[in-house]
Formats: C-alpha cells, sequence, structure tokens
C-alpha cells in the first residue's frame, strides 16, 4: 500500500483517482522523485497479533503460500514466514512472470538450509 499524500495533497475522488475529492476537477500527481512516497506492507486477512514478549512461533497457522518449508515443521516462526512469503511474492509474481533474472535478495528471503528440516 503507498500513502499517496505526499504527491497529492488535495486528495483524490474515491472511486475515480484522477479526479479531486468534488468528482470534478481532474488531478495530476507531484513527482515522487521531489515528494517521497512512504510504502507499507499490509495483508490482515490472515494475521496474527503478538504481545510483547511473547513467543513468535505458531503452530499450523498456515497461509495463501503453501510453498515456506516451515509449514513441513511442527512450529515455525510466523516472521521468517512473512520474510519467504514476501521474497516468493517478488520471484513469482515479478520476475518469473516476466522472465527476469531473479535477484539476490529474493534468494536471500526463500532460501532455507536443508539442515533445519529436522
Amino acid at each position: 500500500m503507498m500513502d499517496g499524500r505526499p504527491i497529492l495533497p488535495q486528495g483524490w475522488h474515491f472511486v475515480q483517482n484522477s479526479l479531486a475529492p468534488n468528482g470534478v476537477d481532474p488531478i495530476a500527481p507531484l513527482a515522487r522523485i521531489d515528494h517521497p512516497v512512504r510504502y507499507f506492507i499490509i495483508d490482515y486477512d490472515c494475521s496474527m497479533q503478538f504481545r510483547p514478549g511473547e513467543t513468535h512461533l505458531v503452530e499450523d497457522f498456515g497461509g495463501h503460500d503453501n510453498d515456506p518449508p516451515e509449514f513441513k515443521m511442527p512450529w515455525y516462526d510466523a516472521f521468517k514466514v512473512d520474510v519467504f512469503t514476501l521474497g516468493n511474492v517478488f520471484d513469482k509474481g515479478f520476475y518469473q512472470a516476466c522472465a527476469l533474472s531473479t535477484i539476490a535478495t529474493t534468494r536471500q528471503m526463500t532460501y532455507f538450509p536443508r539442515c533445519m528440516m529436522g
């Protein structure tokens, strides 16, 4: 998700994002190079909340991506699965779909040492 307020400070119409909030006046975004935006990674339909100090190990919670090798283990670190899943999204959704070479970051995000399989 992107916070568009820096490039569209006057706001935008909730249906037609090329119009002002009044739905009539056209708008154009400011240049991102001069008005940096912030990006947020969100997914609340399949999430867990942890209290401070609480273990991040979860049992058979699952998710939309069935590829994480951690799912073969009875307990796994939810944050590590999040990193793997995001790397998998980059790899499958962008690099493989666009026939681009996988960058080192996605390989690191999806790497799981065989010795961890137990």
